[in-house]
């Protein structure tokens, strides 16, 4: 990670290091997840995707690897299998927020708008912070400019900056 983030951010390196910790530890899920994080980045999703294969199939296993592999997996437009990524995330995790958000995200990103706003639904019951509000909200914001509803969108635009702040993400002036 010293390579990946920073003022010492340098993507080959951090690619070499996450390889050479898989040397090492060949199962150790945080390291396949990274790895395949940068290479989606350098659209290497093939390579990405078989890393996160592993990931899921080795475990300790979370959500941010059934999302990244939907990610890979959308890229190399395989859409059954991204599909089959975010539904395993819920099937996992049936009361994870994220699953949620990796099936809107694929919904999102295959144009299904009206199942984004019915996932929504479901998700809007779920919020329990304000960082989750402010990134839920900025979303709907997307949603409702999407639709033509701009009153509806700089509402929740004005919602996503207020529980941003109640969140510490933002400054009060």
């Amino acid at each position: 990670s010293y390579y990946s983030y920073g003022r010492h951010a340098d993507s080959p390196k951090a690619v070499a290091a996450f390889e050479r910790l898989l040397e090492i530890q060949p199962n150790n899920t945080a390291g396949l997840n990274n790895l395949s994080s940068m290479l989606l980045f350098g659209h290497q999703h093939a390579r990405a995707e078989s890393l996160l294969v592993r990931a899921v199939r080795v475990g300790p296993v979370s959500s941010v690897h059934f999302n990244n592999l939907m990610r890979a997996r959308l890229a190399m437009g395989q859409v059954d299998s991204a599909r089959a990524a975010a539904d395993a995330c819920v099937k996992t995790f049936p009361k994870n927020f994220d699953c949620l958000t990796v099936v809107a995200n694929l919904q999102w990103a295959l144009g299904q708008f009206d199942s984004v706003r019915t996932t929504a639904a479901v998700m809007a019951s779920r919020i329990n912070s304000p960082d989750v509000r402010a990134a839920y909200d900025f979303g709907m914001a997307s949603l409702a400019r999407l639709s033509g509803r701009l009153d509806e969108a700089e509402r929740f635009d004005r919602e996503s900056s207020e529980a941003a702040r109640q969140a510490g993400a933002l400054g009060t002036e």
